[in-house]
Formats: C-alpha cells, sequence, structure tokens
C-alpha cells in the first residue's frame, strides 16, 4: 500500500478513484461506498481521490473487469448479482454507441448485441443455442432493449419465408366464406347442431388499412388469440 491512495471502506482497502461518497449500485468489491462515519471528512478524501458518485464509465469498468475474471465460464452468484444490478443501473444512463456486456441465461457474460430477449414468450419450442443467446432471467425486457440486445420476436420476423405480406381479403369474398361454410366445420365437436339454429356474424364498417398486420407464415409470432 506504500505510496498509494487507499481508503480503508469496512471490508478492505480499495484505491481512493474506487470509493464514492454515494453509490446507486451495490458493487463492492469492485467499487465501495465511503463508510458512513467517514463521510464528515468528505472534503479531505475528495482531494485524496474518492468520488462523488460513480458514472457509466464506472459500471462498464465493471462489466469488463468481471468479463476478464471469468472470461467464458459462468459467474459467481455474487458476481452475477452485482452484474445485473448494474445493468439495471446502466439502463437509465447514456451508452450509446458503448460495448456492454449483459449476462446471458447460463450466467456468461457476452456483448449486449448477441444476447436476445424473448418478447414472444407464447413462443415455447427448444431453440439451437448457436442461433441466439437468451439473456439472463433476471434481466427485463425493457433494460435489455435499452442495452441494445436483440428481439426475439424481430429475429423471427426477418426470416424471409414469414415475412411475404398477405394481402386483406375483400368484403365480398369473406361473406362468400362464411356462406358456404357448415356450422359443423367451424364449431367441429363442440356444436350442438340441434340447439344451435344460427350464427351471429357481426360487421364493422370501419375502415381499415388493405394490409393485414399478420404475416403468412408467421402464425407463431402471433400471441395465441391471434393465430
Amino acid at each position: 500500500l506504500a505510496n498509494q491512495k487507499v481508503v480503508w471502506t469496512g471490508l478492505h482497502f480499495a484505491q481512493a478513484s474506487q470509493v464514492a461518497l454515494s453509490t446507486s449500485v451495490n458493487a463492492v468489491p469492485y467499487l465501495s461506498p465511503l463508510p458512513e462515519s467517514l463521510v464528515q471528512f468528505k472534503e479531505f478524501f475528495l482531494k485524496l481521490g474518492v468520488r462523488e458518485i460513480f458514472t457509466e464509465d464506472d459500471y462498464i469498468g465493471v462489466l469488463d473487469a468481471i468479463k476478464r475474471k471469468y472470461v467464458v465460464t459462468p459467474m459467481s452468484k455474487s458476481d452475477l448479482d452485482i452484474a445485473v444490478d448494474i445493468v439495471k443501473a446502466l439502463a437509465n444512463m447514456d451508452i450509446a454507441g458503448r460495448l456492454v456486456y449483459v449476462p446471458n441465461n447460463k450466467g456468461v457474460l457476452i456483448p449486449s448485441s448477441s444476447v436476445v430477449y424473448n418478447d414472444a414468450q407464447w413462443i415455447t419450442e427448444e431453440r439451437d443455442d448457436h442461433e441466439f443467446q437468451s439473456v439472463h432471467p433476471s434481466i427485463p425486457e425493457d433494460v435489455a432493449a435499452k442495452l441494445g440486445c436483440r428481439s426475439l420476436r424481430s429475429i423471427l420476423q426477418a426470416d424471409k419465408s414469414a415475412s411475404t405480406v398477405s394481402t386483406c381479403p375483400s368484403k365480398e369474398s369473406i361473406e362468400s366464406v362464411l356462406r358456404s361454410l357448415d356450422i359443423s366445420q367451424v364449431f367441429g365437436d363442440n356444436s350442438d347442431e340441434e340447439s344451435l339454429e344460427s350464427v351471429l356474424v357481426v360487421e364493422s364498417s370501419e375502415l381499415s388499412g388493405s394490409v393485414s398486420n399478420l404475416r403468412r407464415g408467421s402464425g407463431s409470432l402471433e400471441s395465441s388469440s391471434l393465430s
């Protein structure tokens, strides 16, 4: 510790630049708050190099340090908790254009641009991990989006086989189909042909666009009520 500006944090000695008067994220031992018993001497500690607050640069630096520590192996529970808290805090900071590491669902830090958040939870089938890596379940969708993670729905919609726009059928074609339908075909085993005498079809006169919001071949991308 000779010739170094260090501060006792109550748990360990830390470089003065890694200590702040107050912190919004618990990132100990990487970044530490100044003990309350020493805050009354804040002018001295500020001159020593203690920070008033930590910035996005400091928090991104912690993620970088954790990444160097584990490389491609899962983090410990304590470091994972720190990484998750930092990622949530960074969502409210100016990190445009910055490389930010985000924990995937296996607890490994990888660049946010290589992580996908699931905004289509009704898709339950297993997918190849080599195709994409899911964000850690502790990271909310809005946070993941702000950090540059990719949307699962947008990835699947980008598939050319599922992105052909379908033209809405005309009123006349819909009426023709309805007239030709057999009630038993519509309701299947749930129909009671003896008690069911008619089917009421409600028509809206509101004008809509000529292109459907649903895309041919993309039924799995829509919620269960729309597919």
